[in-house]
């Protein structure tokens, strides 16, 4: 039996970048510059319609999604449809904490309507662990695909009931949040911060990667530093693969 070995870095070439923060630092935008560049074309998966922001200056191809069903669509395209689906390089969710209040409202739906006993406002422990295994699954089958994964999620605060600790994560849900940046090669907090006063003033986005005081970072590849300034999906994975980019 023949085994195929690989060297470290070089078994997959695509990154799997996950950036969550709080709403307004600019996770969609930052999803959008992958439109810049033909070698990191988007097609944007919008579960969150907040794609307005993109309008007038990058243009990715966006598929809105309305019900857990169409993620089944998308994913059939891309896997049977290559030659329609070669000119995309990326995949962007927008938000993960979206696609986790639809489903949950969805299984509730469901629920409620074989129990009358049951309030579709009111989940119970089962429907949040059931929606939490439904969205940890999904990721994963996108992960496997042979293109660049980029995944938004809005930030939580969870505090460890025994210690006190309190963590900055994605907004998830805290087993989804924690086996999801699991997946990921790159999980960046997109922070904001602000130089001058007034017309003067200069707003500088900031995607932190490694995990500073209590926030939930990482980089895989080892090339991001701490963090990286103003950045873009383009300027990212040249980065981290060089000039050499993946298999765009």
């Amino acid at each position: 039996m023949e085994l195929e070995i690989v060297k470290p870095g070089t078994s997959s070439r695509y990154l799997k970048l996950l950036v969550y923060g709080r709403p307004g630092v600019g996770k969609t935008k930052l999803l959008g510059t992958a439109a810049d560049d033909p070698a990191t074309f988007p097609l944007l998966l919008d579960v969150e319609a907040g794609t307005m922001t993109l309008a007038g200056h990058h243009s990715p191809d966006i598929v809105p999604i309305r019900t857990w069903s169409q993620f089944n669509d998308v994913y059939n395209y891309l896997t049977t449809e290559a030659e329609k689906a070669a000119k995309y390089k990326t995949i962007g969710f927008d938000s993960l904490t979206e696609m986790r209040k639809m489903q949950l409202g969805e299984v509730m739906r469901t629920v409620a309507a074989t129990n009358a006993s049951r309030d579709v406002d009111v989940p119970s422990q089962h429907e949040y662990t059931k929606v939490s295994g439904q969205i940890q699954k999904l990721v994963r089958y996108f992960r496997a695909l042979p293109y660049h994964l980029v995944l938004t999620a809005l930030e939580q605060e969870s505090k460890n009931e025994a210690t006190g600790e309190i963590t900055v994560k994605p907004s998830l849900g805290d087993a989804a949040a924690d086996a999801i940046c699991g997946y990921m090669d790159v999980v960046g907090r997109l922070i904001v911060s602000q130089e001058g006063q007034g017309e003067q003033r200069v707003l500088t986005r900031h995607l932190v990667v490694q995990p500073m005081g209590n926030y939930v970072a990482k980089d895989r590849s080892g090339k991001l530093g701490l963090q990286v300034s103003n950045p873009t999906i383009p300027q990212i994975i040249k980065t981290i693969y060089g000039d050499s980019n993946a298999q765009a």
